[in-house]
Parts: C-alpha cells; structure tokens; sequence
C-alpha cells in the first residue's frame, strides 16, 4: 500500500509561465497535472492588457516530504517572475492506493 497526497494550486498570471512552475515542482519530485492553457495571440487582448489566465495545477506525492518543497518552490518561482502571477495552495488530501 503506498499513501500519495494531492495539493491542488490555482495559478494566475501568463499562460506561458505556467510550464515553468510544472517544471519547477516536478524537480522536487511531484507529479504535476494540468492542462495546458491556450496560448492564442490575441493582439486586441494583449492592448487591452488581458494575458492572464487562470490555471489549476494538481500537485500529487508519495512523500509528505515532497509536498512540503512546496513553499520553496513557490519563493523561488516568484523569485524569477515577480508579482506577475498569483499562486493560491489549497489543502493536502492523502489518499492511500492498494499496490
């Protein structure tokens, strides 16, 4: 029996970023799930100021220890980008698979 625990984080800002945070948490180890947003050029939004989207992003772990990189991933990401993009953490769920 092997426990995972899934977080789920709500990522807001450039679509184009959004690979650079999967990548970022699957370097501590998580396995990252989310659709990857669509990256039209829309030149009437990009006047208009509108390239955000908004994207959540399901962080699973077989480790708690995996899921408390978290934080650090999340500094050094923010680190890179700025206040370009907002990231909300909700929640750990665990669950426990039958192997």
């Amino acid at each position: 029996m092997t426990q995972t625990e899934t977080t789920t984080l709500t990522y807001e800002g450039p679509p184009a970023l959004v690979s650079a945070l999967a990548w970022l948490l699957r370097e501590e180890g998580l396995t990252v799930d989310y659709e990857a947003p669509d990256e039209a050029r829309d030149l009437a939004a990009i006047a208009d100021g509108i390239t955000s989207n908004v994207i959540v992003l399901v962080a699973v772990a077989g480790t708690p220890r995996a899921l408390e990189a978290i934080p650090a991933v999340l500094e050094r990401f923010r680190s890179w980008f700025g206040a370009r993009v907002k990231i909300k953490v909700k929640g750990k769920h665990r669950a426990d698979d039958d192997e």
